[in-house]
């Protein structure tokens, strides 16, 4: 399928009132010459390719000047970063994902598929009666490889979560800069602290934060919304998802017209 790109072409014909363009995929709109002669005009062009324009004038009494051919190749913008993009992306698909506690119901990997119809189930010991939103935990940490700007987190929980309350009542998200950060841990100088929740339900929670640079993120489920069983914290997680941006990619520049 041919991609065309609406391109503008300046240029000047003094005398002219307007002036036509043609190329091999139509003819553009008259534009008007201004009093010095100068004129804008857009014409649609094949990207990457020669491209033959036909340029028109015409007098204000409707007389037409002898046509002259130009050739003319449009370069499209080169990516700043292959296959980069300045959106916001969800890191965790593409990352290295561990934790400190193997999973009783489902695997590591399917915290972060893209799938929310897989799940996976945590369990930690707990003896504390007392609710504790700062002490023990289950922790998941992402490594991105680099450093990206990171500027949200998504929890969902699995089917569990709303009758058994297996969702994550207080969460710690964390993020580091380091090369090689030891485990997640808030009181470590090699985590920052990026926010804490601690009125968590089983609706899906999306936890935005100052933006970090930081190659790692990580993930603390302290307390669940129910009461602990036999000193047992239950967490089902459904999918974790960090949102963050290349900083090295560049935005492309915006589009060039005659406005």
């Amino acid at each position: 399928m041919t991609t065309q790109q609406r391109q503008p072409l300046r240029g000047s014909a003094p005398g002219a009132a307007q002036i036509l363009a043609t190329t091999a995929l139509g003819t553009s709109k008259p534009s008007p010459v201004d009093a010095s002669g100068r004129f804008c005009i857009e014409v649609e062009l094949l990207p990457d390719a020669p491209n033959q324009v036909v340029l028109t004038a015409m007098t204000s009494n409707s007389c037409f000047s002898p046509p002259t051919s130009h050739s003319i190749t449009h370069r499209s913008p080169a990516q700043t970063d292959a296959g980069g993009s300045t959106a916001p992306q969800n890191l965790a698909l593409a990352s290295v994902i561990t934790s400190g506690s193997t999973p009783k119901i489902g695997s590591i990997a399917a915290l972060a598929d893209g799938d929310v119809n897989s799940w996976t189930q945590f369990e930690m010991w707990d003896p504390e009666i007392k609710e504790d939103c700062t002490n023990r935990h289950v922790w998941v940490r992402f490594d991105f490889g680099k450093a990206y700007t990171i500027t949200r987190f998504k929890l969902r929980w699995g089917p569990l979560a709303t009758s058994e309350k297996t969702y994550a009542k207080c969460v710690t998200l964390l993020v580091s800069a380091q090369t090689s950060p030891v485990d997640p841990d808030p009181s470590s100088p090699d985590w920052i602290v990026a926010k804490r929740l601690t009125d968590g339900n089983e609706k899906a929670q999306d936890l935005t934060i100052n933006p970090e640079s930081a190659r790692w993120a990580a993930i603390l489920l302290h307390e669940n919304g129910g009461n602990s069983v036999l000193g047992y914290e239950t967490f089902d997680v459904a999918e974790l998802e960090v949102w963050g941006q290349d900083p090295n990619v560049v935005p492309p520049p915006p589009a060039d017209t005659c406005d």
